[in-house]
């Protein structure tokens, strides 16, 4: 509330363009107009599920990370510092955040308001689960089309609303998501 009211103080609360050089030109691709800014976002996604797969999966520090999400005492045993991977953890998600802030503001113009088109990556992780990178990706296209499936065919005003229906009946059914794996040892 703070930053918005700062915002508003400092500039207006009318929306901006980010203009960074791309994002506004239109490509046609099978006969569906895609903006530039929609294609590197979609490219930019891809190439950090990848990455983040593979840093999880064949280095020593995602290894680390992985063991701490996981069991942070028997990490520590193992001669892992957590706190020095929570603390890579914290600043590699913040570079992600600010990429995908980037990517947000090409496809949406900038104002104090587009706190609320973010909380729609909530749904999204939680769909597809906590502990699943690629999950939450395709949690993400998932909420998408279920948006704008019932925003076409029920009513504009179901479009807000679906994502959230949707995680209410996958938790009910798979409370670690779609995608997340069941921590037997905890349960």
């Amino acid at each position: 509330m703070i930053l918005r009211s700062a915002i508003n103080f400092v500039w207006d609360a009318y929306p901006h363009a980010l203009d960074i050089g791309m994002g506004r030109g239109i490509v046609h691709l099978g006969g569906i107009g895609l903006r530039t800014g929609q294609i590197a976002v979609i490219v930019t996604l891809l190439a950090l599920l990848a990455a983040i797969w593979a840093f999880f999966r064949y280095s020593k520090v995602g290894v680390a990370m992985r063991a701490v999400a996981s069991d942070d005492r028997t990490a520590l045993l193992m001669g892992i510092r957590a706190t020095k991977v929570h603390a890579l953890a914290w600043a590699a998600s913040s570079v992600i955040a600010g990429i995908g802030g980037v990517f947000f503001a090409l496809s949406y113009d900038l104002s104090p308001a587009m706190f609320q088109l973010g909380l729609k990556a909530f749904p999204a992780t939680i769909l597809g689960g906590l502990d699943a990178v690629l999950g939450s990706g395709l949690g993400g296209l998932l909420i998408g089309i279920t948006e704008n499936l019932a925003g076409g065919y029920l009513s504009s005003g179901m479009k807000e609303v679906a994502g959230f229906a949707m995680i209410i009946v996958v938790l009910m059914v798979r409370p670690f998501g779609i995608f997340g794996e069941r921590d037997i040892e905890r349960v």
